[in-house]
């Protein structure tokens, strides 16, 4: 017997995988709905639409967003990313700028927030009960409303 092999040999392995199966095939992650259950609340549950980084789909960003930008086809397209990836995502973008002579320049602060409150109206139109989202914006909008010095 070899190393290991009494443990794989005993271990059951579902037919799926470690995932559930689905039936309906991948949808993307950005698009993914959560139910959230209430203590004390068995029969009702709330859906919660949740958006995901799209470089490390591992973060719900629908209340933390960070503007970035994508260059698809020599056209600057915005991206949201979570905090983690909004470094590594700004500096690819420059590489890719760089790389088709198109020349990098910073995304400003005005227009960042610009987009950050685009995002966030978007998601209170989904669902204007979300209180971080309604406070992400609320920030944003506090910020948009200081003057330039």
């Amino acid at each position: 017997m070899g190393e290991g092999e009494s443990v794989i040999g005993t271990a059951p392995v579902p037919r799926a995988g470690l995932e559930p199966a689905r039936p309906f095939g991948h949808e993307p992650l950005e698009l993914a709905w959560l139910p959230l259950h209430h203590l004390g609340q068995k029969t009702h549950s709330t859906w919660v639409r949740i958006f995901r980084c799209p470089r490390c789909r591992a973060e719900d960003i629908s209340a933390d967003a960070h503007p970035s930008r994508v260059l698809d086809n020599g056209v600057e397209r915005p991206v949201f990313v979570c905090r983690n990836c909004y470094r590594a995502a700004e500096l690819e973008y420059r590489i890719a700028s760089q790389t088709a002579d198109l020349g990098y320049v910073p995304l400003a602060i005005r227009d960042g927030l610009r987009r950050l409150r685009d995002f966030y109206l978007a998601r209170l139109a989904d669902d204007e009960d979300d209180a971080r989202v309604r406070a992400a914006f609320e920030e944003v909008e506090r910020r948009l409303a200081i003057d330039a010095i």
